[in-house]
């Protein structure tokens, strides 16, 4: 049960960044402490988009504009920390980064199914090599909640070593000390068949590093095969193809994944949809992490997995 909410004006923080007039109407409310372990950063992520998103990013068509606006908004503490409760890629991207560091100096890596190659400059100690088929454009169906709704913005892929199919990718056997595979497996039609390109392109003792849903919606349409795997499928098909898991970390939970959905859905619809689901919001957020919330559902996983010397 909430106990205390205060109402907190952030309409000159936001004008000191985009200039005057900007958030004449940006109120955020902020959850200060509740008897279920709510957050003070609970409300931020529904109630900064109920007073602004409606009235400023409804107008801005041109995406250099949205991108300076969008990090003008996580310049406040309070929404910089729910959108990082709500978006997966911060932990994940802790996660790539420490498992790119610990690799040595020097050592071959392959960012297979690279796309936009976000992970390159966190390999500037290694030789790094790009693959992808480099044939996505723009989504040919929509989900709700996509930044590109108009399939205006096409992709942009970095410069590729290697062009064409993950799962037969033109390199010798043993060819690289690491492979980084992020969030590509729901886009792969054959990913056993992946996991073995894999097994062969890895020199004894390599590395795989490999992050992967379990729960998504649809997004990179007409490239788009699976919502997800389980970790009992990384069990398998790991030691199948002659690798060996050594961490397979489930990301979120049951309730985390909940509570993402019902945002999404607040901050797509009407007022009064934010207003109808934010009991359900505050309720899937208080909830605490368990092993029980972990095993029946999650948003995905993150994998380390190598292959035998002999």
């Amino acid at each position: 049960m909430i106990k205390v909410i205060k109402v907190i004006n952030y309409t000159e923080h936001v004008n000191a960044v985009l200039g005057r007039g900007w958030a004449q109407d940006g109120l955020v409310v902020n959850v200060l402490g509740s008897e279920s372990g709510c957050m003070p950063h609970m409300l931020a992520e529904v109630v900064v988009t109920t007073f602004l998103s409606s009235k400023i990013l409804s107008s801005i068509r041109n995406p250099f504009v949205m991108s300076f606006f969008k990090a003008a908004l996580k310049s406040i503490p309070a929404v910089n920390r729910a959108v990082r409760a709500l978006d997966n890629q911060h932990e994940r991207n802790e996660f790539v980064h420490a498992a790119l560091a610990a690799i040595p100096a020097g050592k071959t890596l392959l960012d297979a199914g690279c796309g936009s190659q976000r992970y390159r400059p966190a390999c500037a100690h290694l030789l790094y090599k790009s693959q992808d088929f480099g044939q996505y454009d723009v989504d040919l169906k929509k989900m709700i909640g996509s930044d590109d709704p108009s399939g205006e913005q096409k992709y942009a892929y970095g410069t590729l070593d290697y062009v064409g199919n993950i799962w037969e990718i033109a390199a010798p056997d043993a060819s690289f000390d690491a492979i980084l595979c992020t969030e590509v497996f729901e886009h792969i039609p054959y990913p056993n068949e992946t996991l073995r390109e894999f097994s062969r392109l890895l020199k004894p003792g390599g590395q795989l590093i490999l992050t992967a849903p379990s729960n998504c919606l649809r997004h990179m349409d007409p490239y788009f095969f699976y919502a997800g795997f389980s970790d009992r499928w990384f069990e398998r098909f790991l030691a199948e193809s002659g690798l060996i898991a050594q961490e397979i970390t489930p990301v979120g939970d049951y309730y985390s994944w909940l509570s993402v959905e019902v945002a999404r859905t607040a901050l797509t619809h009407s007022i009064m949809a934010k207003l109808a689901l934010l009991p359900a919001f505050l309720y899937f957020r208080s909830q605490k992490k368990t092993s029980l919330s972990t095993d029946t559902l999650c948003m995905g996983y993150h994998v380390i997995a190598h292959k035998p010397l002999v």
